[in-house]
C-alpha cells in the first residue's frame, strides 16, 4: 500500500508543472517528515551495528574498548616499573640486591606516626630491619612482617633511629625520628659547618657505598646546649604522593 502512494506521488510530481512541483515537494517533506526520520536512525542503527563485532551490543563494545584502554595504561605504569628497577640495579650500592616492589595500601604521617603498610611480606622475603627505597632514597625500614604485608617505620617515626653520614665531611652521628614527617641529629658540635640542603646518608649493611637518607631542612643552636647544633631534617622525597617503594634484600636467594 506504502509503495502505490509513493509510485502515485511520483506521477503527480512528474507530470505538475514546475511551479507547482515545488509547493508539493514541501508538501511531501512534512507530510513524510516522521516517516522519513525513523527510517534515517533505523538505517544509522544498521550502520553501526554493522561496524561493531559481531553479537555484541554497542554498550557492551564500548564497555570492552574501555577495558581494554585500562589495561594499556597499567601496561605502561609497569613498564615504567621495570625501568626504574634497573636504573636502581645499575648502581653500585645496590649491586646484587633483590628490590622487589611493594604497593602502599596505607600511609600515617603526624606527630607520633610515620608508617606505611606495603602489599608484599614473608612470602616475597621481607624481614624485619630490612631498609626501604623511594625515588633512590632510603625511606624507613621493616618492622612487622607477616605472610603478604608489613609495616614500614619511616626515618620520621619517633621509633626510627640509625647512624648516619652528614653531608660530605663523613661525620658520623645518629639519626632519629621526631614526627610530622621530620627526623633530627643527635649530638652535632657546633664546630661542625651543616647547611641547609645538605644531604644525610647511611650505609647498609653488606652494600657498597652509602645511600641518601634525608636532607637539611634548617640548622640553628641548641638553645639549651650552645655548643650543639640543632639540625633539622627532612625526607629526600615526597613520601605522602608514593604509590609503590621498594625493599632491598640483601644476598637474596637465588
Amino acid at each position: 500500500m506504502l509503495f502505490i502512494l509513493f509510485t502515485l506521488a511520483a506521477l503527480i510530481l512528474l507530470l505538475c508543472p514546475q511551479e507547482l512541483t515545488g509547493k508539493l515537494q514541501f508538501a511531501f517533506a512534512r507530510l513524510f517528515h516522521w516517516p522519513l526520520r525513523v527510517s534515517r536512525a533505523v538505517s544509522l542503527s544498521a550502520q553501526i551495528q554493522r561496524n561493531s563485532p559481531s553479537g555484541i551490543k554497542k554498550r557492551e563494545y564500548d564497555q570492552l574498548v574501555n577495558h581494554l584502554k585500562r589495561l594499556e595504561e597499567l601496561l605502561k605504569q609497569e613498564h615504567k616499573k621495570v625501568e626504574k628497577l634497573a636504573e636502581y640495579r645499575d648502581r653500585l650500592p645496590l649491586a646484587g640486591a633483590g628490590l622487589p616492589f611493594a604497593g602502599i595500601t596505607a600511609c600515617s604521617i603526624n606527630s607520633s606516626n610515620g608508617k606505611l603498610i606495603i602489599d608484599r611480606g614473608i612470602e616475597d622475603g621481607l624481614k624485619n630491619g630490612q631498609f626501604v627505597l623511594a625515588d633512590n632514597s632510603i625511606i624507613g625500614v621493616v618492622s612487622q612482617v607477616s605472610a603478604q604485608n608489613a609495616q614500614v617505620i619511616l626515618t620520621t617515626d619517633p621509633m626510627f633511629k640509625a647512624p648516619v653520614i652528614v653531608s660530605d665531611k663523613k661525620i658520623k652521628k645518629i639519626l632519629v625520628g621526631i614526627g610530622n614527617n621530620f627526623s633530627k641529629i643527635e649530638l652535632l658540635e657546633a664546630k661542625y659547618k651543616i647547611n641547609s640542603g645538605d644531604f644525610i646518608y647511611v650505609r647498609l649493611p653488606g652494600l657498597d657505598g652509602p645511600m641518601v637518607i634525608g636532607k637539611v631542612k634548617h640548622v640553628q643552636r641548641d638553645s639549651q646546649k650552645p655548643l650543639l647544633l640543632d639540625v633539622t631534617v627532612e625526607p629526600a622525597c615526597n613520601i605522602e604522593n608514593l604509590q609503590y617503594v621498594n625493599v632491598i634484600i640483601q644476598n637474596p636467594e637465588k
